[in-house]
């Protein structure tokens, strides 16, 4: 599965930890695109962040079109990354296969037409989104909502929406108690209908309906970022 992937990463990661390195990855995907983020929860400029090395960047823009080209494929990439190098199945963090994914929705898609409104699809586990973005394979018009305890999935959950230009909602928070840390909002630019990111607060309150906090602007992109999002999109 993804041998060539699964190598470059490995010696991607040599100098760097795993997660590290997939922090970098994620944040690669992310950064160029958000325009708005709380102060907890701002994204790192890898190359300034992890000081990557001019071989160290060309091996990461190979990994991002690596996962570029298997997602043209309908494939997720990011989730197989993280099941093989980062969780290794810790706290049952294995994620369902993306033919299961397309299969379950096929059995769904059939009462799909009950509202003229925007369907809105919800998965309060979501891992690397597999379920959301099987959901949108036949209809990009879709609201995407997310939820997941990690932060590292739900980084790499919005990063599959920013790919895919899907308007999501992903909360980093657990559903069963009902507390919510932070969201990563995914939304399209009105006039160029790119992808940008906003990254929120939420106020601490179980019995209400989580509230952002104020927003702040992160700091302005570097030079050394723009081979990433020229590699991206």
């Amino acid at each position: 599965m993804h041998k060539q992937l699964f190598t470059d990463f490995t010696r991607f990661s040599y100098r760097l930890s795993c997660t590290d390195a997939f922090d970098a990855i994620v944040n690669s995907i992310l950064h160029p695109v958000c325009i708005r983020a709380h102060e907890d929860f701002t994204i790192k400029e890898p190359v300034t962040a992890y000081s990557l090395t001019e071989n160290e960047c060309r091996q990461l823009q190979s990994i991002l079109k690596q996962i570029g080209d298997l997602m043209e494929k309908g494939e997720e990439a990011l989730g197989d990354l993280f099941m093989e190098f980062i969780s290794n199945g810790h706290n049952g963090q294995y994620f369902t296969p993306m033919h299961i994914c397309n299969f379950m929705n096929q059995l769904l898609s059939a009462d799909d037409k009950i509202s003229d409104e925007a369907p809105r699809v919800h998965d309060p586990a979501c891992g690397s989104g597999r379920m959301l973005l099987a959901a949108a394979v036949e209809n990009k018009s879709i609201h995407c909502y997310g939820t997941d305890i990690d932060d590292r999935c739900c980084r790499m959950a919005a990063a599959n929406m920013v790919l895919h230009n899907l308007v999501a909602d992903i909360t980093c928070g657990d559903e069963l108690s009902m507390r919510f840390s932070h969201g990563y909002l995914v939304r399209r630019s009105l006039i160029f209908n790119f992808p940008t990111l906003q990254i929120v607060k939420y106020v601490a309150a179980e019995k209400t309906a989580p509230q952002p906090e104020k927003l702040i602007l992160p700091d302005p992109k570097s030079r050394q970022e723009k081979w990433t999002q020229s590699s991206l999109f």
